[in-house]
Order: C-alpha cells, then sequence, then structure tokens
C-alpha cells in the first residue's frame, strides 16, 4: 500500500480530514483531480472519483501489462509474457485474460489519441 495525500488551501469541506481506508486505482487518480478542480474528467471512463465511488474491483497498470485486485482476488495480465497469474480458483482464466487485454489495450489506445483540452 501507498498512501496517498490530496493538499489545497481551498479543498472542500466536506473532504477536509476525510481518511479513506481502500485500494483505489491510479487510473481513478486523474478524475478524481479533475472533479476537486471542476475540470471536464469525461475522459477518464475507467476512473471514479475517490471521494465519491467504492470500487469493488481495482485496476492498476505497469510497464507491460495490467492487473486488478479486489479484497480476495488478484488478477494480473503480462503483456511481454502472454501470461495470466491469478489467486482466486473458480476464476475464470479465459474471462479474466479476455478482460485484462481489453483493458490494458484501451488504456494504450487512450495514451496515443489523447488530446489536451
Amino acid at each position: 500500500r501507498i498512501p496517498l495525500l490530496f493538499y489545497a488551501k481551498n479543498l472542500p469541506e466536506n473532504l477536509k480530514g476525510l481518511q479513506l481506508n481502500q485500494s483505489v486505482s491510479q487510473v481513478s487518480l486523474s478524475k478524481t483531480l479533475y472533479d476537486c478542480l471542476d475540470l471536464n474528467s469525461s475522459q477518464f471512463k475507467y476512473g471514479t472519483n475517490l471521494f465519491q465511488a467504492r470500487q469493488p474491483f481495482v485496476y492498476f497498470q505497469f510497464a507491460d501489462g495490467v492487473g486488478g485486485i479486489s479484497n480476495d482476488k488478484t488478477a494480473i495480465y503480462s503483456q511481454a509474457q502472454d501470461r495470466l497469474d491469478i489467486n482466486q480458483n473458480g476464476l475464470n482464466q479465459d474471462s479474466a485474460k479476455t478482460a485484462l487485454k481489453g483493458y490494458w489495450q484501451h488504456l494504450h489506445n487512450q495514451s496515443l489519441f489523447y488530446k489536451k483540452e
């Protein structure tokens, strides 16, 4: 776990002192920051505002793949090795691999065509 701290002089009162003890996705950081600054965050389709929604399953990305975690499940897909590692019996490997590969490809495509507003 890595702690995350938001600091701003004009942080809304309802967020001051708020503590969340949950796993969150790095893809939600952009959406959360945009929302806090009242900017259009619609481009962050996989992210959620950390202060408004709880995420039952959290995605993360690393250099050559993606993964997802929940309280009792972990699935990690390596693009370089075309390999899926999971820690949950009964989780359909083909479905998990397809979902994570699709998510990874979507993030890659978004980064290629990113436009500043």
